[in-house]
């Protein structure tokens, strides 16, 4: 292999950040994931509803599988229909800015049928006015047919020294670990199956994650992980590595899946001090860590802090999303050693410490447990 994982993972991503995308509009990301996969040779499949599971056959069978989870959209308008030949009628997918709603104009792009972003502009047809209705303003030399996607006219990628910024690292950012994840394994043939799964439409509700998830495609005894940014909180800092989620705004997470992940950046850390990880209960959003545990899989999450969530800036303007370009090598890092950690008899170190202590002090405490029973028939 000759990139790492984490510089692999930073040049997938740059490529993905050229690819527009929205909630059941996923064509782009969707094409160059699936070129991805028989560039490769993966073996791979796509469900009913469009999502991408991709298959490493690990050394043996009996050992649990794990899979990494990531969505391919990211929030977007849709133009559904003309009102009149100056304007159409615009629906928002997934958490849209509110500053898109109180400003008399957006600046957007939206896809024609010549399959181009050309630049449109969304507005409301009073700004003065508590109507929530948007529109598309229509160029007479635009070619459109409906309904059609709109993105945020917003830089596709851009690079300092420790930042990456694009229209949506949530969740292209996810996808771009664990495609680079997947390239690795071909090499490094894990202990047992790896999954990498891109759903849709993620934004507007978990539909694709929750979908295969009541599909049972994966098997019963795989843990999942959802990766992807989330919104900095205190505790949960760009910079300061990814964050390793014990939950988000709607669930709690299994504590073997998240065991998985800790085990994994102790081993990190034990061999390289530069290693940074977070733990945090990720309450800004819902994942899809929380889709696969309502039908019973074991699943945990992992997460890019995230600068100006869902576009929107500490200064109610619309911008660009920003995570660090380490938290995001140290993700990849950390998900390629979790993929290498799983056995038929998994381990953690947590439960082993406590199961220890208890051994060690048993006997004490049964020698001295008459000693409270005489203290209590003194009182």
């Amino acid at each position: 292999m000759n990139e790492t994982i984490g510089k692999l993972s930073l040049r997938i991503l740059q490529e993905l950040g050229q690819c527009p995308t929205a909630p059941f509009y996923e064509d782009s990301v969707s094409s160059y994931i699936q070129d991805f996969i028989r560039r490769l040779n993966l073996q791979h499949r796509m469900d009913a509803y469009g999502n991408i599971l991709i298959h490493i056959v690990g050394k043996d069978p009996e050992i649990p599988p794990i899979a990494f989870v990531a969505h391919m959209d990211h929030p977007g308008f849709e133009a559904i229909t003309t009102t009149n030949h100056r304007e159409a009628l615009v629906l928002p997918l997934g958490g849209i800015p509110k500053i898109c709603f109180a400003q008399a104009s957006t600046p957007t792009l939206v896809l024609d049928v010549d399959g181009q972003w050309i630049p449109s502009l969304v507005f409301k047809a009073n700004s003065h006015s508590d109507d929530q209705t948007l529109y598309l303003a229509l160029d007479d030399s635009a070619k459109l047919s409906f309904p059609t996607p709109l993105v945020l006219d917003i830089p596709n990628f851009s690079q300092s020294d420790s930042v990456v910024s694009m229209r949506a690292c949530d969740d292209l950012a996810g996808c771009a670990i664990i495609l680079a994840l997947m390239e690795h394994l071909i090499e490094t043939k894990p202990p047992g199956d790896v999954f990498g799964i891109f759903t849709r439409a993620e934004e507007v509700g978990l539909t694709g994650a929750s979908l295969l998830a009541e599909s049972q495609i994966l098997p019963a005894n795989c843990f999942v992980i959802s990766v992807e940014s989330s919104k900095e909180l205190p505790g949960a800092s760009m910079h300061q590595g990814p964050v390793i989620r014990v939950g988000d705004a709607a669930s709690t997470f299994t504590f073997g899946a998240e065991q998985i992940l800790r085990t994994a950046s102790q081993e990190l850390m034990a061999e390289n001090q530069s290693f940074q990880i977070q733990r945090q209960l990720m309450s800004g959003g819902t994942c899809e860590a929380t889709a696969f545990i309502a039908y019973g899989y074991r699943a945990g999450g992992l997460a890019f802090p995230l600068a100006n969530y869902h576009n929107s800036t500490p200064s109610n303007q619309i911008g660009s999303e920003s995570i660090s370009i380490n938290d995001l090598s140290n993700a990849a890092q950390l998900i390629f050693r979790s993929s290498h950690l799983m056995s038929k008899n998994l381990s953690f170190p947590t439960f082993d410490r406590f199961r220890e202590a208890s051994g060690a002090h048993r006997e004490r405490l049964m020698n001295t447990r008459n000693r409270l029973v005489s203290s209590s028939n003194r009182m």
